[in-house]
């Protein structure tokens, strides 16, 4: 375990970066059928299919790769997962500005869920960091990150 004021540092850092981090990822909702509609001539009801199972398709990789990237914090380092959770977001959302095709997109979206994880690996991070009587607390505060981006995306999304 680290001292305070170095803890303190670190988790400031990591709630602010998985804030931006889910703020990115969710700018996109109230934009995602317009997006869909700009790739392709879709009918309305395709462009609420591709909208949803493009919603959807992280979760499925998430759960496959979750337990593989928790091993591997456990055995390497919890920090490099953040770091690793944080970079394949960041590359899959350049990504994502470069598909043409609603199937691209979904399989964007797949990898990534598959190199994602930034609250599973944030999560793994403050637990294990956190001094042990404050580790609710600061799951607690974490989480917060978690929900403050989830509003301030989409209504950054709506309003460009």
């Amino acid at each position: 375990m680290i001292n305070q004021s170095i803890w303190r540092s670190n988790f400031r850092i990591l709630w602010l970066s998985q804030f931006i981090a889910i703020a990115r990822l969710t700018v996109l909702v109230p934009l995602l059928p317009i997006y869909m509609a700009s790739l392709q001539n879709l009918s309305v009801v395709e462009i609420q299919l591709w909208s949803g199972i493009a919603i959807a398709a992280p979760a499925v990789t998430t759960m496959i790769a979750s337990p593989i990237w928790g091993k591997l914090g456990d055995k390497i380092s919890r920090k490099w997962m953040v770091l690793r959770a944080l970079l394949g977001l960041a590359v899959c959302l350049f990504l994502m500005a470069l598909c043409t095709t609603p199937l691209q997109f979904v399989l964007v979206r797949l990898l990534q869920g598959l190199f994602g994880g930034v609250v599973d690996a944030s999560s793994a991070f403050a637990s294990a960091e956190a001094p042990a009587e404050d580790r609710g607390k600061v799951l607690g505060r974490l989480q917060s990150s978690v929900s403050a981006g989830s509003l301030v995306g989409p209504l950054i999304g709506g309003v460009t």
